[in-house]
């Protein structure tokens, strides 16, 4: 078997035991030199969970004996790789994964009568495989009935968690701290007293008044919520400027902490090898992503009405819960989304004029 190093995982739980219990030796597979390092087949206990989660593919019982395996699994590495980042760039670069993982697995027996072969096998994930609703699918459920079949009581549900236990794991708080700033982006300004074009002034670039709220993607018509971005080009780009358009953007600060829930992806799952239950974890992380992506995902204005139904549910649930907002991914700039359902939170310092001077487009012929 082979010595495999601390430089071989991200897995900082991995990393600590081969620190804690490995010798020094070189690195068979990324061939870092003098480094801590164990014999792989340590780690097979380990990694047997993963075993639970991903289902070994076979020809005639998952598929057609006719249709090709590459269209219905991957390797196992590359699974784990995917959903739960164990593996290092140092192995990726030396194309190691699957000699690690066979060697990790050189003892195990999938079945009584053969060895797991881990390194030519295919694999998929456990729903996939056995035919379970994805996450993908229950998310479209409940599109398809909060905008269709009940859209004011909708008790709906997740692989048998409630939306409250899920919210409340991708949830966290993000401190009082004057010295960094919020952004909020307005279309236009005022002319000054001498002709000169101004930003609006601090005290109307808050959340508009309940008579002048439209449909947002997390307000119904009417309920007003203060949006903001991480970053001056993210601001920007949400309120989808034309060229030459000029645009006031204020400094907003936070007045106290405030308890979110974060649908950027910037909350990461726990180390795999710290779960009890992988597969709920799992699905927890994709729910989560997938309603993010709902959140990022531009609308048809003709069609926002109805559209934005998902998540405005969502948001009014999210703020019945005790939240003060949320974060999700903009699909427009490079930055984060924040909603804060009270602006009383926060304090908006200062105003600036910015002007739009180029815009660019990418397309594809459909």
């Amino acid at each position: 078997m082979g010595m495999c190093c601390i430089n071989c995982f991200d897995d900082e739980v991995l990393k600590e035991r081969i620190e804690q219990e490995g010798v020094i030796e070189n690195c068979d597979y990324c061939k870092a030199k003098h480094i801590a390092c164990m014999d792989a087949s340590e780690l097979q206990s380990t990694f047997e969970r993963f075993l639970d989660m991903y289902i070994k593919i076979i020809r005639g019982v998952h598929f057609s004996v006719n249709e090709d395996i590459m269209d219905y699994g991957q390797s196992l590495h590359k699974l784990i790789q995917e959903d739960w980042h164990v593996f290092s760039d140092e192995i990726e670069d030396n194309n190691q994964y699957a000699e690690l993982m066979k060697d990790i697995f050189a003892g195990y027996c999938d079945y009584p009568e053969s060895e797991l072969d881990i390194k030519n096998q295919f694999f998929s994930r456990y729903d996939e495989c056995m035919g379970q609703s994805t996450v993908q699918e229950l998310w479209f459920e409940f599109c398809d009935s909060i905008k269709t079949k009940n859209r004011f009581l909708n008790n709906y549900f997740f692989y048998g968690e409630d939306m409250e236990g899920l919210l409340s794991k991708s949830s966290r708080v993000i401190k009082k701290d004057v010295s960094k700033s919020l952004f909020r982006a307005r279309i236009g300004g005022k002319r000054g007293k001498n002709g000169n074009f101004r930003p609006y002034p601090i005290s109307q670039m808050g959340a508009p008044s309940s008579e002048k709220t439209g449909n947002g993607r997390a307000n119904p018509k009417g309920i007003a919520y203060l949006y903001l971005a991480s970053s001056i080009d993210t601001a920007i780009a949400e309120v989808r400027p034309v060229k030459s358009a000029q645009i006031s953007i204020s400094n907003v600060s936070l007045q106290e902490d405030i308890s979110i829930v974060d649908f950027s992806g910037e909350i990461l799952s726990c180390s795999p090898f710290e779960i009890d239950d992988l597969r709920h974890e799992w699905e927890r992380i994709n729910l989560m992503e997938k309603i993010g992506e709902h959140f990022s995902m531009p609308i048809d204005p003709v069609l926002s009405d109805i559209e934005y139904v998902p998540t405005q549910f969502i948001s009014e649930y999210i703020k019945s819960l005790g939240y003060d907002g949320f974060i999700f991914k903009s699909s427009l700039g490079s930055g984060l989304n924040y909603v804060l359902f009270d602006q009383k939170k926060t304090k908006i310092r200062r105003s600036k004029l910015y002007s739009v001077t180029d815009i660019q487009y990418e397309f594809e012929k459909r």
